[in-house]
């Protein structure tokens, strides 16, 4: 199976809302501290998105 035939309920596709997380361990999930680092245009300084900042605990949750 390959993304272009996965399943839509295939646990990881983002959820339906549009929010975006980590997925770790099989779930969607949001880092502890809540900060988001946003993704930047370089050609013209546009916000294109906003990215969750993960810090230690999620790290250390996605190598156990």
């Amino acid at each position: 199976m390959n993304i272009a035939t996965a399943p839509l309920t295939a646990p990881h596709i983002a959820p339906a809302d549009g929010a975006r997380g980590l997925y770790i361990g099989g779930q969607w999930s949001w880092p502890e501290a809540g900060a988001r680092i946003p993704v930047i245009d370089p050609s013209s300084g546009t916000v294109l998105a906003e990215v969750p900042d993960a810090g230690v605990p999620e790290a250390m949750a996605a190598v156990d």
